[in-house]
C-alpha cells in the first residue's frame, strides 16, 4: 500500500463492512470486503448459477433490499 500509493484494499475477506486500519503512513487505509457472494464470478462462468445480466442485476439488488432491511430494524433497536 506504502510503495503503491493505494488508499484502498478491496480483497479482504474477513468482515462484510469496511473499515479502516492504522498505516506506517499518516494516512488512515480503507479496507473494503470482497464478497465471495454477490460479484460477477457467478455471472462469468460457463456453467454459472446467472446466466443473464438482468438475473445478475435482480441477484444483487434483491441482496441490497434484504441487507438494507435489516439495518434499519437493527437502527430501530
Amino acid at each position: 500500500m506504502e510503495a503503491g500509493g493505494f488508499r484502498y484494499l478491496c480483497d479482504a475477506y474477513g468482515d462484510d463492512l469496511p473499515y479502516w486500519i492504522k498505516t506506517p503512513s499518516s494516512e488512515p487505509h480503507l479496507i473494503i470486503p470482497y464478497t465471495l457472494d454477490a460479484n460477477d464470478m457467478r455471472f462469468g462462468q460457463p456453467a454459472g448459477v446467472l446466466a443473464a445480466g438482468d438475473q445478475f442485476f435482480t441477484y444483487l439488488k434483491d441482496s441490497f433490499d434484504v441487507l438494507y432491511a435489516e439495518g434499519a430494524r437493527r437502527r430501530r433497536r
